[in-house]
Parts: C-alpha cells; structure tokens; sequence
C-alpha cells in the first residue's frame, strides 16, 4: 500500500496511465464500493498552477464520506509547479524557489503534513512528461523533494528517442537506426522538425569530425571546422561524445557524408512543401536513404 501522497511521473504516457489505475485498483479494490476517484485538471489549455488550484485539491481531500471507511482519490493531472523551471529546482534560479513557497504551496502543504494523515483520503499526482516540448518533472525543485520526504514517487520513462537515435547512429547499426527512425516516425505526436532536426546536427558534427581530420593532417588548426552555431559544433559537445563522433566519423568517406545531407535537406523539403513542387518524394524514405549512406558498405 502506498503513502496518502504519491506522484507518478514520465515520458511514456500509457505506462504512466495504467500505473494511475493499478493505484486506483489497489486503493478502491471495489471500486464505487470503496469511495470515489476526483480528478483535478486545467479546464482549458492554459497550465494549471497550485495557487490556482489549492484550494479545490484541499477542498477535495478534506471531504470525508459519511460511509465508513470510504476513500477518495484526489487524481491532480500536469500541475505546472512540477515542471522543470518552476516550483524551485536548480534551473529555476533563488527567485523561483521563493515563488513556489507562495500562498497555494503554504495552503497545500500545511494540510497534507497536518490534516490529510487524520483522512482517509489520497492525493495522486499524475504528471506525463513529453520530451519533444521539453516538459520535465524538475527532480530539485520543492514539489518533488516533498513527495520523495513525504510520499512514494514512481517514474516511467523511457531514454528520449532522439538520443538512442543517435547512439545506434554512432555504433554504425544500420538496421537498428533504420527501425529506430521507423519508430520515432510512428509515435503519436511525433514531429517531423525534431526528427531532422536531430540527424541535421548528427550529420553537421560528423561532417565536422571528419574535416577536422583532415585539417591535422595538414597541418592547419582543425577548429576552423567547428560550425558557428555552439549546439552544432564539434568542440562544444563532451568529450566523450567527441570521441564516438571522431570514431564514427573516420568509417564515413566524406563524399558519402555530403551526399547524406543532400539526402537530409531533400527530405526536408518534402516534409515542409511550399505548395510549388511539381513532385514531393517521401521524406522518410530519403531519411533512410541518408542512413544508408552514412553506414552502409562503401560502393567499391
């Protein structure tokens, strides 16, 4: 049996949901029998914060059925002060960690330390993080630290697509990365732009590994590689990705690697059209084609 507060939290939205019911099963066995389950969500689209909400989740779990030993299951969906950013976490900077201290998170806290043990009740928050809009859980902010102090936490993710992506891209498993991009371009809700965003800057930093290369054989400075931009350059990764970028990179022939992000830019052009083209190929199928030519066997 869980803690009265329980967060449940991750990248994988179905596991996410069915850990939520597996708790719900395990508090209300009977289901209506046993009390009843009341979800607290934003109304619209707007991000639902505690000093908007806390006093509907106080209200509700401070409500006691007149039946005996009935529970309620308080379910708060995506409360934005759990967001990486906010609700004090290192990213959030002093300013952020006074903020989350406010009338809302007062109220709240005040309440489950206090009143929510002499209840019946239990507070579920439900939090399903999405990688692509870089929504995050904040694992330092005051939220987290008081349900790991004062509850049981439970995370269900699984390693952002975009980065396996790349590490099955830098072993040289073309049949891994080909399967892998088939599944990224399956997922609901899965975006075209981070997609080529993601091989456009694999590709800008093994181009870069490779023309350092050849700039130190030559005797010139290879920094003159580094692309301007510092999320693309070479010299601005960690050294340890350096290392799998250089590795990868000297397998590549560099006519094979230019002729990839002609492949790449093609496929972006097909996936955003101007309305102009006579014809539009498959974007995914030259993403493939890209792959191919980056780990496929050299043509003699």
């Amino acid at each position: 049996m869980p803690r009265q507060i329980v967060l449940i939290h991750g990248n994988v939205e179905e596991k996410v949901g069915d850990k939520r019911f597996e708790l719900q099963r395990t508090l209300l066995p009977n289901g209506d029998e046993d009390g009843e389950v009341v979800d607290v969500k934003s109304a619209g689209n707007q991000p639902m914060t505690l000093d908007a909400m806390a006093d509907t989740i106080v209200q509700e779990l401070g409500t006691v059925s007149l039946i005996p030993d009935a529970r309620r299951v308080v379910v708060v969906h995506d409360l934005a002060d759990f967001r990486s950013g906010r609700g004090g976490g290192a990213a959030a900077g002093g300013k952020k960690k006074k903020a989350a201290a406010g009338r809302g998170w007062t109220l709240l806290q005040d309440f489950l330390l206090n009143s929510l043990p002499q209840t019946p009740n239990w507070l579920l928050f439900v939090f399903n993080e999405d990688d692509e809009k870089m929504r995050w859980v904040d694992k330092k902010g005051v939220l987290y630290e008081f349900c790991q102090r004062h509850g049981d936490i439970f995370e269900l993710s699984e390693q952002r697509i975009d980065w396996r992506f790349q590490n099955v891209v830098l072993e040289g498993d073309l049949s891994g990365s080909i399967r892998l991009l088939r599944e990224w371009g399956d997922r609901p809700g899965s975006t075209q732009f981070r997609v080529v965003q993601t091989m456009h800057q694999l590709l800008q930093l093994l181009l870069q590994a490779r023309l350092r290369e050849e700039a130190k054989a030559a005797g010139r400075d290879p920094s003159v590689a580094d692309h301007p931009d510092k999320r693309l350059s070479f010299s601005q990764q960690h050294p340890y990705k350096q290392r799998l970028i250089a590795a990868r990179a000297r397998a590549i022939p560099l006519a094979r690697l230019r002729r990839a992000l002609v492949l790449l830019d093609q496929a972006q052009r097909a996936f955003f059209p101007t309305g102009e083209e006579l014809y539009i190929p498959d974007a995914w199928d030259m993403l493939e084609q890209a792959l191919v030519e980056l780990l496929g066997e050299p043509v003699a």
